[in-house]
């Protein structure tokens, strides 16, 4: 017998993502790295899901939290200062011309919620 409307309508609506509350930049990014530290103490798919969920935290929190950029001045030293680290693989001599080249770009303000893509973010 197939379901009735309100079953699978109970189906369709049992994963829809809330409207999250306001994000904290402070808040998320703590969340983001306690979940990336205690991956390391855990093993299997549990460390893989941990790491996982650290990375799409922090993307959501520089995605949709406000917080000042910085200034063109401090982003060409900041490139400098890193240039010999693990950013050592990008063409940062690219992004510091780049950087150097233009006017700071508009300010704009992040969504005002997160666009829900699904299941996975």
């Amino acid at each position: 017998m197939p379901p009735s409307p309100l079953e699978l309508l109970e189906f369709l609506c049992a994963n829809l993502a809330r409207k999250p509350p306001a994000l904290s930049f402070r808040l998320g990014a703590s969340v983001a790295r306690y979940l990336d530290d205690l991956a390391y103490e855990v093993k299997g798919s549990q460390r893989q899901d941990l790491l996982l969920l650290a990375k799409v935290v922090w993307g959501r929190v520089f995605q949709f939290s406000e917080f000042e950029r910085a200034a063109k001045g401090e982003t060409i030293q900041f490139l400098k200062d890193f240039s010999q680290t693990h950013l050592a693989g990008y063409d940062l001599t690219s992004a510091m011309e780049a950087v150097d080249s233009r006017p700071p770009p508009g300010k704009h303000k992040p969504p005002r919620r997160p666009r829900v893509h699904g299941l996975h973010g």
